[in-house]
């Protein structure tokens, strides 16, 4: 290896630092600095491709001394196929946690819109809901209120959220708590085996959204209980 010659270790980061960069969802791209789930990848990655090139050589190396038979072959198959599926579920494990930054309340409408208008019901746990305020994403949420499909949890009642109510969302207010919510986040596919959470929130003056699936992070479960327990106790 000469000295302008990167290690395989670092052209691999390199790689998926520049398909981090290039990633954006609606108007919010994935913050650019590699993450601690970023460096947990690049290592399973690494350690896939490893294991992956030793079975296959085993299995070649045979056929140095005498022609592959078919279950060598097949086995040769077999291996890279599923070091390509293990890299692959790891890649896009990284991309549904990564971090994405908005820049502006029009980026933020522009998620929302897109990530409210998927099948099933929402819940929406917000504190004042400014960014519904454009006609699009207004649209949105009143025909998702109209289908019984939008569950809305805020501090106090705003326009819109009684609008909404009006239009068949069911809406739960907490004024008593007197507590305005440091994170924000909206559930999708709401009761579903393949629900969502996006968690917003603002770090070192950004704003971060983070998206994670029912069973893979902890962070779905603690809002799925919250919206939970603020359903029965406004039942109560």
């Amino acid at each position: 290896m000469g000295p302008g010659t990167a290690p395989s270790g670092c052209r691999w980061q390199d790689s998926l630092a520049r398909m981090e960069n290039r990633l954006t969802v609606s108007n919010c791209r994935v913050s650019t600095p590699l993450t601690k789930a970023g460096d947990r990848v690049i290592n399973q990655i690494l350690t896939i491709v490893g294991s992956t090139a030793s079975v296959l050589a085993l299995i070649v190396s045979f056929g140095i001394i005498r022609p592959l038979s078919p279950l060598q072959v097949g086995l040769l198959v077999v291996g890279t196929s599923c070091g390509a599926v293990a890299i692959g579920s790891a890649v896009r494990e990284y991309r549904r946690s990564s971090q994405r930054v908005c820049k502006s309340e029009h980026d933020i409408a522009e998620y929302m819109h897109r990530w409210i208008n998927q099948d099933g019901r929402a819940a929406v746990f917000s504190r004042n809901m400014t960014w519904a305020s454009r006609p699009r994403l207004r649209a949105l949420l009143l025909q998702k209120a109209l289908n019984k499909e939008l569950v809305l949890i805020l501090p106090q009642p705003t326009d819109l959220s009684e609008e909404l109510r009006g239009h068949g969302a069911e809406v739960v207010y907490y004024p008593r708590l007197n507590y305005s919510p440091m994170s924000r986040f909206t559930i999708v596919r709401l009761g579903r085996e393949d629900a969502r959470v996006a968690v917003g929130r603002t770090v070192k003056g950004r704003h971060t959204i983070s998206e994670y699936s029912m069973g893979e992070h902890s962070a779905y479960a603690m809002a799925q209980d919250l919206v939970n327990i603020l359903l029965r106790l406004d039942d109560q």
